[in-house]
């Protein structure tokens, strides 16, 4: 079965329930049910995704949804009616959010600041400005475990402080691209320019392991649900890392700029980029399903919570519904 909506800005999976969550290049949301294809919400917001990144995401819980409504403004709605529930506007460009796992507070990145917005009160708190550059763009910015907050920035992560304020610049690899932290040790995995795939502790800077096996440049590392494993992605394909072992395993050849494990099925994985997604199975890593879109380029590939459907955005920015048994 097959669901189209053009043109697709970004796309997520709610956690809760499974709905797929799209918003266009022209501002319109939409939430659907992947099993019946029918339409929950289709709503138009005010801003210009094109102007800015398009932040989309889902609290923990499910009910509530961030999403960008132009360059500069955020806002929360209810995730059934559509209904805006706060409203977020900065003086510069916001370049990320990620949810507390209280389902209340909201990390914002914007410009050389990173604040915490409370979207019951609306209530913001600036945590500080980062020593950026004069038009600073945060490459990522992700809560720890232990309530600090870490974001990167060219070869550098920012450990922040909620509770002091305090700001400590720390080493990290070369320019890392992006932070995936295990919620279980506060470690972060990270692709970086220099081909590496790292394990570093954003809370110190220390590089516990560094993986080396591309032979171009890595986009992102992600951890396997139970921490024993990494993913990473690159413009010469995508790989297994067994931590302990920091044994590489080749499972692709091909430009893979998407990654998702399977939700309970430990260690198969969905890559998405050449046109295709690809499912593979473990211990082999046999590929067990490909799925092609009808336009070019997989951006985007993700599970269902139930891990039975799969929903891809190509490079045309349509977005696609399949069935995976």
């Amino acid at each position: 079965m097959l669901f189209r909506s053009a043109p697709v800005r970004a796309l997520v999976v709610n956690p809760a329930d499974g709905r797929v969550t799209t918003i266009d290049r022209n501002g319109f949301l939409k939430v659907f049910d992947p099993i019946n294809w029918v339409i929950h919400l289709d709503r138009q917001l005010a801003g210009n995704p094109h102007l800015g990144n398009t932040e989309l995401c889902w609290q923990p819980g499910g009910t509530r949804l961030a999403v960008s409504d132009g360059p500069r403004a955020l806002v929360v709605l209810d995730g059934k009616t559509g209904t805006i529930l706060k409203r977020l506007e900065q003086a510069k460009p916001i370049g990320g959010a990620d949810w507390h796992p209280d389902g209340r507070r909201l990390l914002v990145a914007s410009g050389k600041q990173i604040l915490t917005w409370d979207t019951v009160t609306g209530d913001t708190s600036v945590l500080g400005d980062l020593p950026l550059p004069r038009n600073p763009v945060l490459d990522d910015a992700r809560w720890l475990p232990d309530g600090q907050v870490a974001a990167c920035r060219h070869g550098t992560i920012f450990l922040v402080n909620p509770s002091t304020g305090t700001i400590k610049p720390l080493p990290a690899p070369p320019a890392a691209l992006g932070l995936d932290i295990l919620s279980s040790t506060g470690l972060a995995a990270t692709a970086a320019t220099d081909t590496g795939v790292y394990i570093v502790d954003p809370r110190t800077g220390k590089v516990h392991a560094m993986f080396q096996g591309h032979q171009a440049r890595a986009w992102r590392a992600i951890w396997s649900p139970d921490g024993q494993r990494l993913l990473s992605a690159g413009e010469d394909g995508a790989r297994i890392w067994q931590v302990a072992a920091a044994d590489p395993e080749t499972v692709a050849e091909y430009h893979a700029v998407s990654l998702a494990w399977r939700p309970g099925k430990v260690g198969e994985l969905l890559m998405g980029g050449s046109g295709q997604a690809r499912v593979i199975r473990p211990p082999d890593d046999r590929e067990v399903a490909i799925y092609k879109t009808g336009a070019p380029g997989v951006h985007k590939a993700a599970w269902s919570p139930a891990g039975d459907r799969i929903a891809l955005r190509s490079e045309e920015h349509t977005s696609e519904l399949q069935s995976h048994v």
